[in-house]
């Protein structure tokens, strides 16, 4: 077995538990906790595997109303002192864990190691939140493809013909997601990668990493460019939740800088997923195209863009996206 070898795991418990008996606070009788868990797996490093290949002769968790209970690992057995609060069991000085949708995760404070218990006769109790695991996110909410407009809010120089005018805008997200358990410690999170462009040319390219905060997440920019200067970490901000939560716009808003003459330009962009429809904001807030793009709502965005001409001119496509 890779990972946490199976004599290491059982040595590491029961030197923890060595000396270890605190005195046990009273629980209630009625606590949902109290009872005989059975380990049904055990995850490290090296991934999950059946409890039966660390422990051949199991593994058990009894957990007494007196705050004491027994943990038995392949056969051996030890006392322990146990206690609830924060949504949280802790086995004192030895781990911590929480319980999701039955099953117990009881994490190795030393180790990191995970065993995975589930309540003989069933756990009834409302799920509680896990620390070691980030939140439920809708995060493939991001991935795919955008549609809305990017406009100039304000400008000065060279910008400044361009102040108050409208474009549409066009975007695909390449979401690419990390299933690595948080627990581990070496997740590196979901990233993105955001490519834009309006009907005559390219806006930019923007990598993204993905907090998964909130029913959608949160995102933020770490590298890339529009129109032609850098974006750096953080310039960019995206919350749907918090900018827009009835409508799920992805809102961006930035100042561009030439740094010879001081020339700006902020720009606003705002897209929605494809397929989506703007009717509950008013006419004064769609894309300019957005008759066209009514009426090509069920095809796919870049088939319907290959279609696409202005002045019988095709629409600009960047070449990695055209058919």
């Amino acid at each position: 077995m890779n990972g946490v070898k199976k004599g290491s795991l059982f040595l590491l418990v029961f030197a923890l538990l060595a000396g270890l008996l605190a005195c046990g606070s009273d629980i209630p009788a009625d606590d949902p906790r109290i009872g005989t868990w059975k380990a049904i797996a055990v995850i490290d490093r090296s991934g999950e595997r059946d409890v039966r290949e660390v422990f051949p002769r199991g593994a058990t968790l009894e957990l007494y109303k007196s705050g004491r209970g027994i943990l038995g690992l392949d056969g051996g057995s030890e006392n322990i002192s146990w206690s609830y609060g924060d949504y949280t069991l802790r086995v004192h000085d030895v781990a911590v864990g929480t319980i999701r949708k039955g099953v117990l995760r009881l994490q190795l404070l030393d180790s990191g190691t995970q065993i995975l218990f589930e309540k003989v006769g069933g756990y009834f109790a409302p799920n509680e939140p896990d620390p070691t695991e980030p939140p439920e996110t809708d995060v493939l909410w991001w991935d795919g493809h955008w549609y809305g407009y990017w406009s100039v809010v304000g400008a000065s120089g060279e910008f400044a013909q361009f102040a108050d005018k409208t474009w549409d805008c066009f975007a695909v997200i390449d979401l690419r997601v990390d299933d690595t358990p948080a627990w581990t410690g070496v997740r590196k999170g979901d990233e993105a990668t955001v490519t834009l462009w309006d009907t005559g040319a390219p806006l930019g390219v923007v990598e993204l990493s993905i907090d998964r905060t909130g029913g959608k997440g949160k995102a933020a920019s770490k590298s890339g460019s529009i129109f032609y200067q850098a974006i750096k970490a953080g310039d960019w901000t995206l919350n749907p939740d918090a900018n827009d939560a009835a409508k799920q716009r992805l809102v961006i808003e930035h100042r561009v800088t030439i740094p010879h003459s001081g020339d700006y330009m902020e720009y606003r962009i705002v897209l929605r997923r494809w397929g989506e429809l703007w009717n509950d904001v008013s006419a004064n807030q769609w894309p300019p195209s957005y008759a066209w793009y009514t009426g090509q709502i069920s095809r796919p965005m870049l088939f319907a863009l290959a279609d696409f001409t202005i002045d019988e001119e095709p629409v600009y496509i960047p070449k990695e996206f055209r058919l």
